[in-house]
């Protein structure tokens, strides 16, 4: 960990004063794909991120799904499990309950019934770096993670896991999925849909 950490110091001042610490232009580039071939070993095989159910009004002041957001969580274990349209989840993780939300966990709880998998909810809206380092740490390496989480918060999320400049999370749209996947150490992005329900899009 110290010596990555290091390493990534090096580059940093390499780019700027090369000659100072001795880096040539071939070895900082032999150095940049060496922390990249790290990434490619610690990341997870994919990572899925998606947003809640549908949800009441606001003036109704509920923390939980309407009943067509229920409808879409029951639904979405078809997506996971045999014959599955995705890869099938090692570990969810899912915003922790508030008292303007626990519907990223109502999202995710017929999946983790069906799965026989914990929901990992330890981590509030604002933390999803920390969730994100938790992801990238090596300990889900391989493996595919889903995460259920605010859609103000997953543009965060995903530049968290390496995405250059996401796009804001549309405030009408209940149906998409981020895909992130990490060839060659980079992260990749795919927005891909859900195709529920009835309505949703293509």
């Amino acid at each position: 960990m110290k010596i990555r950490y290091m390493l990534l110091l090096w580059m940093l001042a390499a780019a700027f004063l090369p000659g100072a610490i001795g880096l040539s232009g071939g070895r900082l580039e032999k150095a940049a794909i060496e922390v990249k071939g790290e990434l490619s070993t610690r990341a997870p095989r994919v990572v899925f991120l998606i947003r809640h159910g549908e949800k009441p009004p606001k003036e109704e002041h509920s923390s939980h799904l309407t009943d067509i957001g229920k409808e879409r969580a029951r639904r979405l274990p078809s997506l996971f499990v045999s014959p599955a349209k995705l890869l099938r989840p090692d570990a969810l993780f899912a915003t922790h309950a508030s008292h303007n939300s626990n519907r990223e966990v109502e999202t995710l709880m017929p999946l983790a019934q069906n799965l026989k998998l914990p929901i990992h909810d330890q981590y509030g809206e604002d933390d999803g770096a920390k969730m994100a380092a938790e992801i990238l740490s090596g300990q889900y390496a391989g493996k595919v993670v889903l995460v259920c989480w605010h859609h103000g918060k997953l543009p965060e999320v995903a530049e968290a896991l390496g995405v250059k400049s996401p796009p804001k999370w549309p405030d009408s749209t209940f149906d998409r999925i981020w895909k992130i996947e990490w060839p060659g150490g980079k992260a990749v992005m795919t927005d891909i849909p859900e195709s529920l329900m009835p309505g949703d899009s293509k």
